[in-house]
């Protein structure tokens, strides 16, 4: 009798062990996959308002480090740029899919960095557009 309840419960130990790393394996794809759209969607977003200086297409990641349609090479300000715009994009939505989980406090910190990456861009494109304009009057 008691072989047969010591069989018992190994075997709803292993079943919520099974359950349990299902449960973790679901959680951590769905929060992958949540990841991965956000990404997706700030590069549509950022890539509606960054295009190519050759050819005036938009850009992606996805092409490497030349334009999809003209094929030129992308220079090195504006990809910095483009990155700085996804990373500030990636951080505003992160703060949104936080507050809507309920959590303000923790929603305030990627709310703060987004601002800062924006913040840098800005300064970082002024900087790019004086030195531009500095060498055009030399």
């Amino acid at each position: 009798m008691s072989d047969g309840a010591s069989i018992t419960k190994i075997l709803l130990i292993i079943a919520g062990v099974m359950l349990a790393t299902s449960l973790f394996v679901f959680i951590l794809v769905f929060f992958a996959r949540l990841f991965d759209w956000s990404i997706s969607l700030s590069e549509r977003f950022t890539s509606l308002l960054i295009s190519c200086e050759h050819c005036g297409a938009p850009l992606s990641f996805k092409g490497g480090l030349s334009c999809k349609s003209c094929g030129k090479p992308i220079s090195q300000t504006l990809l910095k740029k483009y990155k700085l715009r996804i990373w500030a994009l990636s951080c505003f939505e992160l703060s949104f899919l936080v507050l809507i989980m309920g959590n303000i406090l923790f929603a305030s910190v990627p709310f703060i960095l987004g601002l800062v990456f924006g913040g840098y861009e800005r300064y970082y494109t002024k900087i790019m557009k004086d030195s531009n304009d500095q060498g055009k009057k030399a």
